[in-house]
């Protein structure tokens, strides 16, 4: 090779090395655009959601000493409702934030107590009954306590709005995260025990910087907060109604699984109980198998009363030869074989081969929803595939029922004129925090819509309205 040639090659590297550098800069700049570009878009969301938080947090404090100062039932009915509704965008809000979720459990879970127990203040106000001095009281600490949290909170905004940190940059150690999760821990806590109606602790305020600098607060054990309401802690702390019958072995399961399995054809060997899972219903857990080992399904013991509670086959059905009514009735008489008695089908869903089936529980003609269990079958030749009666054995216990207040008639009459009502139905409604309703239930159509309305058996109040949907492929509610 010339030397004529050889810098012609060295020229034409040099070139294409040049242009290979420039294409890799401008790659390079434009990535790092596009980085910066998406950083920012998420640093201005997070922004909006800590604004949400802080402008939640006052409104809050606001209509807290508001329903206070209120006299008018009317007037609190309204204030009520902007408490439930603001207490929700404003944990929108704080769980939209790059903060540990484990330090702020004590917050969220203040925030869902303080919209529930406005919600149910809100239905007493809107019931004609009074608020109680210690009720106005108790929304008034909520106003004290939330003025506190937004105070800190503001200190740290102000530190965020001067570019002092961002939340983009928040790491695992990251100052923002773990200044912003210690102020909102702490304050949790104290708002928590305010809720439960608590004595305050003694201690020292803590200056702003010492509090965002280190310190570092752990959850103290609330006193319990009872109200009613979903979130009250009577509710979070509820015990399973079989929780109170004679508890059973390991032995003893077995036996009961193993007759289980023979009452719904269920051919896989029983393996030995892998052990006791915790929570409000403890249950014995098995697991079944083939001859060459493989998994074929699990089953469920409750430990008190020896209830199977949970079942599930792994083997898929072939193709469907029975109709939903054929299958339905296969379901019926699996119930009454499993010693559940006549129940009365809810609601239902057909889907790849299987019907799904949810069943209510009746005594002397009154339908119990609390006591709901789920019935799964193959549409090819009505076999058991799933079982799920956690819900139902939490529930089912002897009840007193009350002779209704109000005759169907009467009932009727408080219906909506232009409903096209079904014959009613008793039913115990369950009223969201632990307790149920005498109700009549009736089933009407209004403009091409089917509705299930409950009107209290006792004061003739409309209690739940919830439309019906069914189609040939199921029926269930909204």
């Amino acid at each position: 090779m010339d030397a004529k040639t050889k810098k012609k090659r060295d020229r034409f590297l040099m070139t294409g090395l040049s242009l290979l550098l420039l294409f890799s800069v401008l790659w390079g700049l434009d990535q790092h655009m596009m980085y910066a570009n998406a950083r920012q878009r998420l640093e201005n969301e997070y922004q909006r959601n800590w604004g949400s938080l802080l402008d939640g947090l006052e409104e809050l404090s606001r209509l807290s000493a508001k329903v206070s100062a209120s006299g008018l039932s009317e007037s609190r009915v309204l204030l009520l409702e902007d408490i439930r509704q603001q207490s929700g965008y404003a944990q929108e809000a704080l769980s939209a934030l790059p903060l540990d979720s484990g330090s702020i459990v004590a917050t969220e879970k203040y925030l869902n107590q303080l919209g529930d127990y406005a919600y149910s203040l809100r239905k007493k106000a809107a019931g004609g009954e009074s608020i109680s001095a210690e009720e106005q009281q108790t929304l008034y600490g909520f106003s004290e306590k939330l003025s506190a949290l937004n105070e800190e909170l503001q200190t740290l905004a102000g530190q965020i709005d001067h570019g002092q940190i961002d939340f983009y940059s928040i790491s695992d150690n990251g100052s923002l995260l773990a200044k912003a999760s210690r102020v909102l821990q702490r304050h949790g806590t104290e708002l928590g025990a305010e809720l439960a109606g608590g004595s305050k602790k003694e201690e020292t305020p803590h200056p702003v910087n010492d509090c965002f600098g280190g310190i570092e607060d752990k959850m103290a054990e609330l006193p319990a907060f009872n109200y009613d309401g979903a979130f009250s802690e009577h509710m979070c702390e509820q015990r399973a109604a079989c929780a109170e019958e004679t508890e059973i072995s390991a032995e003893e399961a077995e036996k009961i699984a193993a007759d289980f399995c023979r009452a719904v054809g269920e051919t896989g060997q029983l393996q030995s109980s892998e052990g006791i899972s915790s929570g409000s219903l403890p249950l014995y857990c098995f697991s079944l198998s083939d001859e060459a080992g493989e998994t074929t399904g699990y089953l469920n013991i409750s430990v008190h009363g020896g209830h199977p509670c949970a079942y599930l086959s792994c083997r898929t059905p072939g193709k469907a030869q029975l109709s939903r009514e054929e299958a339905a009735e296969s379901a019926e008489q699996l119930l009454k074989a499993l010693g559940f008695g006549e129940m009365e089908a809810e609601r239902w869903q057909m889907q790849d081969d299987r019907l799904t089936i949810a069943f209510l529980q009746q005594a002397e003609g009154v339908l119990l929803p609390a006591e709901r269990l789920l019935l799964q079958l193959s549409l090819e030749d009505g076999s058991l595939l799933a079982l799920s009666a956690d819900e139902y054995w939490q529930q089912h216990r002897t009840r007193t029922l009350t002779k209704p207040m109000l005759s169907e008639a009467e009932a009727r009459a408080r219906l909506n004129p232009q409903l096209e009502a079904e014959p009613g139905r008793l039913l115990l409604l369950p009223n969201g925090y632990g307790g149920e309703t005498l109700c009549w239930a009736f089933r009407g159509g209004y403009d091409k819509h089917d509705y299930l309305v409950c009107i209290n058996a006792e004061n003739g109040n409309e209690e739940d309205i919830r439309e019906l949907c069914e189609s040939e492929n199921g029926l269930w509610t909204y």
